[in-house]
């Protein structure tokens, strides 16, 4: 709602205030950044990005979809679901960093499959980093590129699988 000169104002004022806690307490300011990051790997939900009924509301009367029997089809009934679900996956992702960092130690792993997956890895690190270190960590900042993780373990299992089958 603000005016572009003022928003820049309190973008610079931001800027910095942020410099001068820094320079101040840097320590503190990395720990709590770490902090972030650490928090913001371990959120992979989908709840941010399910419509509520608020939203719903919302876009009736801006472009009136999702009202009367699109309504009925919406996953966000009932939240009950999302919990254990969220648990399972956090499940999944575990097995998977775990399943995708013991191959990349492996030594039957192609350098070029092992500079991949690693990629992905430090890429998925990085969204942490930038999300928990420009905004606040939240759910749908890790639910965006989370799956990446059984994919790459999946792609990994799978050379391993093949080229097992092509040397016995």
């Amino acid at each position: 709602l603000m005016g572009e000169d003022d928003q820049k104002v309190v973008a610079d004022a931001q800027v910095a205030f942020y410099l001068a806690v820094a320079r101040d307490m840097p320590m503190a300011v990395t720990v709590a950044l770490l902090a972030n990051v650490f928090k913001q790997t371990a959120m992979v939900s989908i709840d941010m990005t399910l419509q509520t009924d608020k939203m719903v509301l919302v876009n009736e009367r801006i472009s009136g979809t999702l009202s009367n029997p699109l309504d009925h089809g919406r996953i966000t009934q009932s939240r009950g679901w999302i919990d254990p679900l969220v648990g399972m996956h956090q499940v999944l992702y575990a097995i998977s960093a775990a399943v995708a960092l013991v191959m990349i130690l492996m030594r039957g792993v192609p350098a070029a499959l092992r500079a991949f997956a690693v990629a992905i890895l430090l890429g998925i690190l990085a969204n942490a980093f930038v999300c928990a270190g420009l905004s606040q960590p939240a759910t749908r900042y890790g639910a965006r590129v989370i799956w990446l993780l059984p994919m790459t373990a999946a792609l990994l299992v799978l050379w391993m699988a093949r080229s097992a089958r092509e040397d016995g």
